[in-house]
């Protein structure tokens, strides 16, 4: 991200995380500097963007090549297990990774969270389940995913469930369920399920890793006379 008040650009999703949180009014999400929740808080940043990101991005990447990926993806198949099943211990009484409330903790997670429930993981892991369904909830985030889909110039309502990829089909909006980048989209809606024919990739409500699912959900006609904001 590029700061607007200084011109500094920041990469890495947990630094940026935490700057934000630093500069521009997220105190509230960073438990007290010095604490032994502030350690654990720092720990879960990491592990989101670096642990467990390793087997969800060698999946994704091992997908894409067929028969010759099977003797890993048995180990990838392993590691996921494992991680998922650490941060469904991880969650507290509460449904949060650290404290009571809302974290950046929380946050940071609820990328590799989601990329759980697409795959059907949360189905044998219910705290998992339940953190994904209240991150779903947030007025933000379904303003969010609302102004992505009015920047796409999508008419009519449209709820998009999780993460995905966005791709045009004569002049239809439709969605496939996970979270990728453009290549794997394209291959997925190329490649997969009911055929879309020369699908054009228009965006990413999210970025992140993750599989797509086998389903296309159309979500509206484009309006091509409606200026992106």
């Amino acid at each position: 991200i590029r700061d607007r008040d200084n011109g500094l650009v920041i990469c890495e999703s947990g630094a940026i995380t935490e700057y934000i949180c630093e500069r521009h009014g997220g105190e509230a999400f960073v438990p007290t500097r010095g604490t032994d929740d502030h350690v654990r808080h720092m720990e879960l940043i990491h592990f989101a963007e670096g642990s467990v990101m390793t087997p969800i991005l060698l999946g994704l990447y091992a997908g894409r090549l067929g028969e010759a990926a099977a003797p890993i993806l048995p180990r990838i198949d392993e590691q996921l297990n494992s991680h998922f099943d650490y941060m469904e211990s991880q969650l507290n009484g509460s449904g949060h990774f650290i404290g009571s409330s809302l974290s950046a903790a929380d946050f940071m997670l609820s990328f590799p969270a989601e990329v759980a429930a697409m795959q059907g993981r949360t189905a044998t892991r219910p705290k998992l389940d339940a953190f994904v369904k209240m991150i779903h909830a947030r007025p933000a985030w379904r303003h969010r995913i609302a102004d992505v889909l009015a920047s796409l110039g999508v008419i009519g309502d449209a709820d998009v469930p999780q993460l995905v990829g966005l791709v045009e089909v004569d002049g239809i909006l439709v969605a496939g369920g996970a979270a990728g980048d453009a290549i794997g989209a394209e291959a997925h809606f190329g490649q997969h399920g009911r055929r879309v024919g020369a699908g054009r990739l228009v965006g990413l409500v999210a970025g992140g890793g993750g599989f797509f699912t086998h389903e296309i959900t159309p979500l509206g006609k484009i309006d091509r006379d409606r200026k992106p904001h």
